[in-house]
């Protein structure tokens, strides 16, 4: 997949989440004080007129960084980094103010930021606790004119056969179907997902409930015939795979439900999908 940029500028995109349920609003904490700490070298950077940006949500921090030539990422991050009560506490009551800026009820900003008394009781001991004892996973793409690195888990290529696809179907009808848990099943909810995203009217949901994939699309959408088009169905997800944001975005599903990066084109276009879903 290629990108395209003006020459001799990169794009570094890093996502830092933890593979633990953290408190409420310690991880945006812990995003302000990865910046403060790095505070004299991001302006140096700045200075070569670089920009750089950071946010949370409610699973991972996102950093993105924007520069020419091969400028080093200007942000450290390790279980051994230590953070000053004085700037703890300056990050503290700039948080406070940027929770003020929301409605006092509000759960999703609550979840990322905390509340102004969840705030309030943040514990600088709490947050060197939390990096000392807990393990954190790193996803890093780089996009560059003069630079062929995708990101830096190295590409796996794993072999799947038709037959394990189909085995893994434990029953199905027009409305659903149920898969054995397993790598495979993995796949294809993943192929759904590629469906949802290029055909119109088409959805399907994981009800971990009934442990059941469920397709739902339009009346009038002759979904057979569309599930022959596969060669541009797979053009269209590559489309738009060329946006920045959406390309991240599935590179990020894969290696957090593969761990790997996987060469699936082989397998979508071998895929009778007449007989898995009818």
């Amino acid at each position: 997949m290629e990108f395209s940029f003006p020459i001799n500028v990169s794009v570094d995109h890093i996502y830092i989440y933890p593979k633990f349920e953290m408190l409420p609003g310690y991880l945006h904490l812990l995003e302000h004080m990865i910046i403060r700490n790095s505070k004299v070298e991001l302006e140096k950077y700045e200075l070569k007129n670089n920009i750089y940006n950071a946010l949370t949500d409610k699973k991972k921090m996102n950093f993105v960084f924007i520069h020419s030539d091969f400028e080093e990422i200007p942000i450290s991050f390790s279980a051994d980094t230590f953070f000053q009560e004085e700037d703890f506490n300056t990050e503290k009551k700039i948080i406070i103010e940027e929770r003020k800026l929301y409605p006092d009820n509000y759960p999703s900003v609550d979840k990322i930021l905390g509340t102004e008394d969840q705030i309030e009781e943040f514990k600088l001991r709490i947050l060197q606790n939390i990096l000392i004892n807990n393990e954190f996973s790193f996803i890093h793409f780089n996009y560059a004119s003069h630079n062929q690195k995708i990101n830096e888990k190295r590409k796996e290529y794993v072999p799947i056969s038709m037959n394990s696809i189909f085995n893994s179907v434990i029953s199905k009808s027009k409305g659903y179907i149920i898969l054995k848990e397993s790598f495979v099943a993995k796949l294809i909810i993943y192929f759904l997902r590629i469906l949802e995203f290029t055909v119109i009217g088409l959805k399907f949901n994981v009800n971990k409930e009934n442990k059941r994939i469920e397709i739902s699309y339009y009346e009038n959408t002759d979904l057979p015939k569309l599930l022959t088009q596969k060669s541009q169905i797979l053009k269209r997800y590559k489309i738009f795979l060329n946006e920045f944001r959406f390309h991240n975005q599935e590179m990020i599903y894969l290696i957090e439900n593969f761990e790997c990066v996987i060469e699936f084109e082989k397998y979508w276009e071998e895929l009778t999908w007449e007989k898995l879903l009818y």
